[in-house]
């Protein structure tokens, strides 16, 4: 059956993905090429790149697990990530002039964090698959993959609080992660309460997507402005701009589910199979007719039409036949656009390296040539 959806749908998602690759190449020529040269940043930034390696190792020696919940942790973090949270976590804490155990620790509270949110989210997601392998709740089973989360979370505090003893600033520093995790579970909440809703405000979309994902990318550049004592004024205003941030990265995300023929998670199209609302959907429904939003909410709403090849075909063509994308796109552009005058109104050499950084960051947003062959 999937096999004949990507097949009656290729040509669609084909000409999405060589329309976005368009959108791209335009506004990344339009992008003022001035990059911040504070060496200070670049720096930092080089040296969390040379020290990632280490992070892994230091999660698992602090695991100390046995039985099934070691064989759990093990098949999970098997399949790195792309430890962007803890690379952040590292530049930020060099950037303040912490040391290298510092930097180290507060890294591997950050992809706790995360990997902890994770294995929950594909729990309660259903997604089968995490980085091109079986999720552990699909492999182990749900209970197992329950345990490992909490444990991972509990990591984290332990972690945490072990740094913020040596720095005195343990109260302000749990407090901070209670507040991500805090977060963290009211945008899975909102999520799921609103799943399937094509009625949903871009107000509550953008919240959701601020507090599952802008929570943690802010949280190791806070920390790390607690534990130097140093900006720590601006950690608010850190705060707002990698809230905005997750919004883009969301954004992103929905694009690539629908513009990308080799996204190494779930065939392209799976937001629509499942019936997730994403940045797209709701900009295709705002577009359409009501006659046409009728009709696809009743197939929106009703998994086995979504699950009908013919169906999804007539829906992903429907698709590609507005200005759906180009729409979501700017969107995307505007976030990111917001983003950096934010960063670019912070004191130096915050300022420089938060620029940087969302610099970092957008090249992830580079589509990629061989999704389209």
């Amino acid at each position: 059956m999937e096999v004949s959806v990507n097949a009656m749908c290729e040509n669609s998602f084909r000409e999405l993905g060589e329309r976005y690759l368009s959108l791209h190449v335009s506004h990344t020529k339009q992008l003022d090429q001035k990059l911040i040269s504070e060496k200070k940043c670049l720096d930092s930034l080089d040296w969390a790149a040379q020290r990632i390696k280490i992070v892994p190792a230091e999660m698992k020696s602090f695991l100390r697990l046995n039985g099934l919940l070691q064989d759990s942790a093990n098949y999970h973090l098997m399949t790195e990530g792309k430890f962007f949270r803890a690379q952040l976590a590292l530049a930020a804490a060099h950037l303040n002039s912490l040391d290298e155990k510092t930097a180290l620790q507060l890294a591997c509270v950050t992809e706790f964090t995360h990997n902890a949110s994770l294995v929950h989210d594909d729990i309660q997601d259903q997604d089968e698959t995490r980085r091109n392998r079986a999720a552990v709740w699909k492999h182990y089973g749900a209970n197992n993959a329950l345990l490992l989360g909490d444990l991972l979370l509990s990591k984290a505090y332990e972690m945490l609080g072990m740094l913020g003893m040596r720095h005195y600033r343990g109260p302000r520093l749990i407090g901070l992660l209670g507040e991500k995790i805090a977060l963290l579970i009211q945008g899975q909440s909102d999520e799921l309460e609103s799943q399937g809703d094509l009625t949903l405000p871009l107000q509550t979309y953008e919240r959701i997507a601020l507090c599952k994902t802008g929570a943690l990318l802010s949280f190791p550049v806070e920390a790390a402005l607690i534990l130097s004592g140093v900006q720590e004024i601006e950690c608010g205003r850190v705060n707002q701009i990698f809230g905005r941030f997750g919004v883009a990265y969301q954004i992103h995300d929905d694009i690539i589910d629908l513009c990308a023929l080799n996204k190494g998670r779930d065939l392209p199209g799976s937001d629509l199979r499942e019936g997730r609302v994403s940045a797209v959907i709701l900009k295709f429904w705002q577009q359409s007719s009501p006659p046409v939003q009728k009709q696809f909410e009743t197939f929106f709403k009703d998994e086995q039409s979504r699950r009908d090849p013919e169906q999804l075909a007539h829906w992903v063509n429907a698709l590609a036949n507005t200005k759906a994308l180009e729409a979501c796109f700017q969107y995307l552009t505007d976030t990111l656009a917001n983003c950096r005058q934010e960063a670019a109104e912070l004191p130096d050499p915050l300022s420089s390296f938060m620029l940087l950084v969302i610099s970092q960051l957008e090249k992830r947003f580079q589509p990629e040539l061989e999704m389209l062959t």
